[in-house]
């Protein structure tokens, strides 16, 4: 009996749908909580996404029905529109050619370093392929490769952007947020 239940908890890709649902709620919620406690940004993203990719990676992922992926979608939709001020749009109307130039620059430096390492050789064109390829041929979504890489990126221009605004301002006490 204790052997079976320590076989039954070491292989994953053996529990039962609800098992696995509750094992993918109970340790998002408790990651969500030590992130909360931490005060790290989009901790209701992290949480879920974090318990997902670990349980998908030890062979309990899970296929949800398109009208629930389509609806987790919706909720993730409104939780980021509900944290957004009106006053965002406000000010995003007012500096409109900065941000342009934002995502424009955004935009021309990734198509740039695409192209710079295609035409090196240092990375095969197909490379993002193959990670997605490899991604899902272990059984997992590929959406939620997607999103880690545009969280971890997303990240990544915020960092810079932070260490670039505390750079430009380092004679003046501004507090620089980074999330």
């Amino acid at each position: 009996m204790a052997s079976s239940f320590l076989s039954l908890i070491t292989t994953p890709s053996r529990w039962t749908t609800p098992w696995r649902l509750t094992v993918l709620l109970v340790a998002s919620f408790v990651l969500v909580v030590i992130f909360e406690l931490f005060r790290l940004p989009a901790a209701l993203l992290l949480g879920p996404m974090i318990t997902a990719i670990i349980l998908a990676t030890s062979g309990a992922g899970m296929k949800l029905p398109k009208p629930m992926f389509l609806m987790a979608q919706g909720v993730l939709g409104m939780m980021i529109a509900n944290s957004l001020p009106l006053t965002v749009f406000a000010k995003i109307a007012q500096e409109w050619p900065l941000f342009l130039i934002g995502t424009v620059s955004t935009i021309v430096a990734s198509s740039f370093l695409g192209w710079l390492l295609s035409r090196t050789g240092l990375l095969p064109g197909t490379t993002a392929i193959w990670v997605l390829v490899s991604w899902c041929r272990i059984g997992n979504d590929h959406h939620v490769g997607i999103l880690w890489r545009r969280y971890a990126t997303g990240r990544l221009y915020a960092v810079f952007a932070r260490g670039l605004l505390r750079h430009c301002c380092h004679g003046r006490r501004q507090r620089v947020s980074c999330g």
